[in-house]
C-alpha cells in the first residue's frame, strides 16, 4: 500500500517541482504542506527525503 502511495507522489507534478527546486519559495512552501499529505509522507518514508542542493555556480567557467 505504502509503495502505491509513493507512487502517487512520484508523478504528481506538484511534488516533481518541489523535488526540482527545493530551495526555491515554491519548493518551501511545499516542504510544509507536504506534511499533511499522506503521499508524500509515503515517499519520504520510502526513498527518504533528498538533501537540498548547494548553492549553485552561477559565474561560468
Amino acid at each position: 500500500m505504502k509503495k502505491a502511495m509513493a507512487l502517487v507522489c512520484r508523478v504528481c507534478p506538484f511534488c516533481i517541482l518541489r523535488r526540482m527546486f527545493p530551495e526555491s519559495r515554491y519548493g518551501r512552501f511545499m516542504r510544509r504542506a507536504e506534511q499533511d499529505c499522506p503521499f508524500c509522507r509515503a515517499y519520504d518514508e520510502l526513498y527518504g527525503t533528498p538533501p537540498a542542493s548547494g548553492p549553485h555556480d552561477v559565474t561560468g567557467a
